[in-house]
């Protein structure tokens, strides 16, 4: 009997370290799901760390006295008490190697950064595993001084990251804010990631489609604008082919470029599929600058054409718009059907822009852009006086970018609302004489607007 109780405990002791040995512990890991904050002194930020089970945090901060730590049962709370920088840098007691850190920036609370607006070329959309050198986008006074320093930040890292130098990579699907703050400036943009993106939208042989510009609705789906050549072709539930006015005929007129490009409007489901697509265009380049949403699901559209005409399919009778010169600006409102309800020019002899739109409480828009003609006209129907003069001197060598040139004055800026129907109400230029350019405009609550330029 006594025998074989010792086999028994003898086996049951093996069997223990047999179950010991093969039980692999799991690899201690830490992840704090931020990267970099910007905080007001005064201001507190939960940091809620994933940790392994029964890992035990202790938390440092280099330098000190820029923020304090207090632990709570399964976070910390971060309340900035100074101005500067710190990097806050999590540890595991038993494992030292395995760390996270946080990247802090701490604000003055009298400190307002200046918003900026990055230059003209963001893509609005990018194709997951696509990236964007967001750095190069900021105007270059910011670039050669005010950057060094700054903190770069995104809303979503598991739709897009951001390093420290700007350059965004897309790393799922979804829409996304990526925020860059400095000394003294803040900047924002937001971007739609889809794998529906890039070849997806697919041409014929010509080169690829780009978004150029869009709008982000409160229900997550998104209106987007861009150019195309050739035949592009839209994965709706029913494909959409949109057929380029320029290319259709150029075997006919052998004359017109082969960058003759047209504008298309699509709108994208919160789920990254397509609801509809449409076009506009004619013989010659046109392009699209800004597009902003209506209360009622549509948007305001802008750009510029400069073939003879371009043409809206606005219903039984289409709109066609005449080029009056080198190239005019348009504006036009889309409904949430992808319709176009009404379409409107401003221009004259030489080439005018418009550069951005503000669609304000009460439906109307306000548009910003720039004129070279030393009139700027307004089709009627128009409230009040429909031309401005161009304050500037003569201009020398190409205006505004390489696909305008020509002689004409030099560039005014110009502002101007018109109204939910389409019908012109009122306009304003500033300038002097050399170039001026009005580049951005912000609705304001009271039915104003705030405008920007150079």
């Amino acid at each position: 009997m006594s025998s074989r109780r010792l086999t028994l405990v003898s086996f049951m002791g093996l069997l223990v370290l047999l179950l010991t040995a093969c039980s692999t512990p799991p690899t201690p890991s830490l992840s704090l799901g931020v990267g970099t904050l910007t905080l007001t002194v005064g201001d507190s930020f939960t940091v809620t760390p994933t940790v392994t089970p029964g890992e035990t945090i202790v938390w440092s901060t280099s330098p000190e006295g820029i923020v304090d730590i207090r632990e709570r049962a399964d976070s910390v709370t971060v309340t900035a008490v100074a101005a500067g920088s710190t990097v806050i840098t999590a540890r595991l007691v038993d494992d030292p190697d395995v760390q996270a850190t946080v990247n802090v920036t701490v604000r003055e609370a009298s400190e307002e950064p200046t918003p900026i607006t990055f230059e003209p070329g963001v893509p609005a959309l990018l194709g997951t595993g696509g990236s964007v050198d967001l750095a190069a986008f900021l105007p270059a006074s910011i670039r050669e001084g005010a950057l060094a320093g700054a903190v770069w930040s995104t809303s979503d890292p598991s739709v897009a990251t951001v390093d420290e130098n700007g350059v965004v990579t897309a790393t799922g699907t979804g829409t996304v804010r990526i925020t860059v703050a400095g000394a003294g400036f803040t900047a924002e943009v937001t971007f739609v990631v889809s794998t529906l993106s890039g070849a997806s939208l697919a041409t014929n042989g010509q080169p690829i489609d780009q978004g150029t510009v869009m709008a982000l609705r409160e229900d997550g789906s998104v209106l987007l604008a861009g150019t195309f050549n050739g035949t592009m072709v839209v994965p709706t539930p029913d494909p959409t082919f949109l057929e380029n006015e320029g290319f259709s005929v150029r075997s006919l007129r052998p004359a017109i470029p082969m960058s003759s490009r047209d504008v298309f409007v699509a709108k994208m489901k919160p789920d990254g599929s397509w609801s509809w697509a449409t076009s506009i265009g004619g013989i010659g380049d046109d392009v699209v600058t800004a597009i902003e949403p209506t209360a009622d699901g549509g948007a305001i559209v802008t750009g510029w054409f400069k073939g003879g005409s371009l043409s809206f399919d606005t219903g039984p009778i289409p709109t066609v718009l005449d080029n009056r010169g080198n190239g005019d600006a348009f504006v036009a409102r889309i409904d949430a059907n992808g319709s176009w309800i009404w379409a409107n020019r401003v221009g004259d002899v030489y080439e005018e822009v418009i550069h951005d739109v503000a669609v304000l409480p009460n439906g109307n828009a306000v548009v910003v852009g720039s004129f070279a003609s030393p009139l700027l006209r307004f089709d009627a129907p128009f409230a009040s006086d429909p031309v401005l003069e161009n304050r500037g001197g003569p201009s020398v060598g190409p205006i505004m970018s390489p696909q305008f040139g020509g002689p004409s004055t030099s560039l005014d800026a110009f502002a101007a609302m018109i109204s939910a129907d389409g019908e012109w109400q009122w306009a304003l230029s500033a300038g002097g004489v050399d170039d001026d350019e009005a580049f951005g405009v912000t609705a304001l609550a009271n039915g104003g607007a705030i405008v920007a330029g150079q």
